[in-house]
């Protein structure tokens, strides 16, 4: 075999090692919430559950893989709920690991997308990439497609971590597979749907 064909296979190998492999199914018991996970509050999961009995997953989450187990990077709320459902297991694709600056900012930029970040939530991601994983504003700002100075008020928006938010588990992130709790997550059942504001009012008259 040649070496420029040796050169090729090599190149192809690592391609592949990079490409996300996508809409694999992994069961529940082998997700983990991502211990610099951005989302502190996940909010009422019961309609998001109700959903993902009755209409299934639509979205798939994002993980990466860490030994045995995946650590969630996209799709906090959808784990909690499919917790609360019963289900045994997730659509989910599986990309190349991040180091905890990188996974810290693709859950800020998927939250910024998604509006689904607390102004409280969003300065404490952007605290943790400039303080501790010392990535520079001017980055941070590329990856959200901000200006710096949106940055910096972001960064000096909230003081403190994210209102609700616990502190790190010290123990989660050293090993695969370590677990955090997620505190909204009931046992499993069947959703109730809510009532509407008017049906409150009319039940109040």
């Amino acid at each position: 075999m040649s070496t420029t064909t040796e050169s090729r296979l090599v190149m192809r190998r690592e391609l592949a090692e990079h490409q996300p492999v996508r809409a694999v199914r992994i069961p529940l018991s082998r997700l983990r919430v991502h211990h610099r996970h951005v989302r502190q509050d996940l909010g009422d999961l019961s309609d998001l559950a109700n959903s993902l009995i009755y209409d299934g997953q639509h979205q798939q989450i994002k993980v990466e893989k860490r030994g045995d187990f995946y650590l969630i990077l996209d799709g906090h709320r959808r784990f909690g709920a499919a917790t609360i459902a019963g289900l045994g297991t997730l659509r989910a694709e599986v990309v190349p690991a991040h180091t905890d600056g990188e996974a810290v900012a693709v859950m800020l930029t998927t939250g910024l997308h998604t509006k689904g970040l607390s102004s409280a939530e969003r300065a404490h991601a952007v605290r943790v990439l400039v303080d501790d994983e010392h990535m520079p504003t001017e980055e941070v700002a590329a990856r959200c497609g901000v200006t710096a100075a949106t940055i910096r008020r972001w960064y000096n928006s909230e003081t403190g971590p994210a209102t609700g938010a616990a502190e790190p588990d010290p123990a989660v992130g050293h090993g695969a597979g370590a677990d955090v709790e997620l505190g909204t997550v009931e046992p499993a059942r069947r959703p109730r749907r809510r009532c509407t504001d008017r049906a409150r009012r009319r039940g109040a008259r």
